[in-house]
């Protein structure tokens, strides 16, 4: 049996990344800096494990949510840079994540995971606010180039 966390040490975790992140934020430019908070929400642990392992090398620091109400709970939190979002999951799906996204004027890029590519699934993320779609399981040089467009538009955004 897998060694797991109790709620506790987790929360001390999480205020541990907090507080790492604030720092690396007040370094200056250059290879010890993170790019970017990048939350990844995803039901399938193993789905979570293959995007961190495509983006190990990106310098990005990483959460993990494994339903849609962690996710809006860590975004509250932490202000993610970029969202990856599954669109099936229990407690709310990725739809729904989305549309509370968009109610609360969120300017966070979200880019929906999915295995579902009809096009009705296409339009309903777009008119929802996703800022693109990659279908799953994604290779590696997609999800990392969508990060950087993801990232270019909402730096756009801000100047």
């Amino acid at each position: 049996m897998p060694y797991l966390p109790a709620e506790h040490e987790v929360r001390e975790a999480i205020r541990g990344l907090a507080a790492t992140r604030y720092f690396l934020s007040q370094l200056p430019e250059g290879k010890n800096r993170t790019m970017a908070l990048i939350l990844i929400t995803d039901d399938a642990a193993f789905s979570r494990w293959m995007i961190r392992k495509a983006l190990k090398d990106d310098n990005h620091e990483l959460l993990e949510a494994s339903n849609g109400l962690e996710c809006l709970e860590m975004v509250a939190t932490h202000s993610p840079d970029c969202i990856l979002l599954d669109l099936l999951m229990p407690e709310l799906d990725g739809f729904a994540v989305l549309e509370r996204l968009r109610d609360q004027k969120s300017n966070i890029p979200a880019i929906v995971l999915s295995a579902d590519i009809q096009e009705s699934t296409r339009q309903q993320c777009k008119e929802l606010g996703a800022f693109a779609m990659l279908k799953k399981p994604p290779k590696a040089p997609k999800i990392r180039n969508a990060i950087q467009q993801a990232l270019r538009a909402k730096d756009a955004d801000h100047h």
